[in-house]
């Protein structure tokens, strides 16, 4: 390996509306198990009155964006570097999906770092469509315009996670997309297709793969650069990621299980152990190779970031008859069991669900809705 490494800063975005579930809101928004007329409902007081009657139980298929919460959490990770700007990470530039949680998370963060490289006079942030979420709900597609809507939940551990405090809009015109790979899910037609036909594991792993090879592309200017400067450290980039999606580009699984009651066994919680806002540190095994592997615990890194900073190392379930969990192929069977469930919610709400996927604001939505119910 050359003697200037290159290290993969990889940060999962702050908390979204997907990550909010309240199920003790038993009349709350939740799209799969309520009617059409409920949900018309809501979506009016929150037009005319931004929300103040109505809770939401679990915010997955609802339009992606970051919770208060979520954004009060951005405010805590940069704090440290505003107060010492000796706590700033030296960066090329910042990575990020182009769905709006990672954009806003992007862009949130970018006082957390010493970015080098700009892009029309600012920090260069730059997206590439591989980096999305695998699963398919509407909220893991990329927004269906620069300017996105989205109703804002307050999110956090309270019992009012659920409260809806409005509505906003997000414009991601910000971020550049530099390189050759278009999203396929660019009009309302590609993206009801990709709820009835999700991407399959194999195409999953392929953009995985895309995301390595780009990234190895990055390595040799920045690597180049960075020895020119004079710098010293090793040459680094942030890429804001979804926690699902982490494991497949890093080709490791990290996903959350419980013990099942009763047993020495192991069950499926989630795909990612990697909490928000958490900074895991990977690089290249050669530099001509795009399989990666984490970095050793960093003094540098925890001095960085603090408790953010997390070194994975092995994570692995061992059942009672002594065989190893097999995580890669729980990832697969719960972005299958995904699919399948968002199918069969477009099934029996396919109005609804275009609109979700063309989301324009809970005042169009519910105009669209009444012309449709009545």
């Amino acid at each position: 390996m050359e003697d200037t490494e290159f290290h993969i800063v990889f940060i999962r975005h702050a908390e979204a509306t997907s990550n909010v579930v309240a199920f003790h809101n038993r009349d709350g928004i939740d799209i799969p198990n309520m009617d059409a007329q409920s949900f018309h409902q809501s979506l009016l007081d929150i037009a005319t009155t931004g929300g103040t009657s109505t809770t939401v139980r679990q915010g997955i298929y609802l339009p992606d964006y970051l919770t208060q919460f979520g954004e009060e959490s951005i405010e805590e990770f940069i704090k440290p570097a505003r107060a010492d700007p000796s706590k700033k990470l030296d960066v090329y530039r910042i990575f990020t999906s182009p769905l709006p949680r990672a954009v806003a998370t992007a862009i949130r963060s970018t006082d957390r770092f010493e970015i080098f490289d700009t892009c029309d006079g600012q920090p260069c942030i730059e997206s590439h469509p591989s980096l999305q979420e695998a699963t398919n709900w509407p909220q893991d597609m990329e927004a269906p315009s620069t300017d996105a809507s989205y109703i804002k939940l307050k999110g956090g551990h309270g019992s009012d996670a659920g409260s809806v405090l409005g509505e906003g809009t997000v414009d991601l015109s910000r971020i550049t997309n530099q390189n050759n790979e278009q999203s396929k899910q660019n009009t309302v037609e590609s993206r009801m297709n990709a709820l009835t036909v999700p991407q399959s594991w194999e195409d999953s792993l392929e953009h995985g793969k895309k995301v390595r090879e780009w990234l190895l592309d990055h390595r040799s200017r920045i690597v180049r650069e960075h020895k020119l400067s004079g710098r010293g450290g090793p040459a680094r980039v942030v890429v804001v990621v979804h926690g699902g999606m982490f494991n497949i580009i890093v080709d490791r699984w990290y996903c959350a299980y419980k013990k099942k009651n009763g047993t020495g066994d192991w069950e499926w919680v989630t795909s990612t152990v990697f909490r928000n806002l958490e900074a895991v540190v990977f690089r290249f095994k050669s530099d001509n190779d795009a399989t990666m592997e984490e970095v050793p615990r960093s003094a540098d890194y925890e001095r960085i970031f603090g408790d953010y900073y997390r070194h994975l190392g092995v994570v692995e379930y061992i059942n009672s008859n002594g065989t190893v969990v097999d995580q890669r192929r729980g990832h697969k069977d719960f972005i299958d069991r995904t699919g399948n469930e968002v199918r069969n919610v477009l099934t029996q709400k396919p109005f609804i669900m275009r609109l979700l996927v063309n989301w324009t604001g809970a005042k169009d939505a519910a105009k669209a809705m009444e012309d449709d119910l009545y």
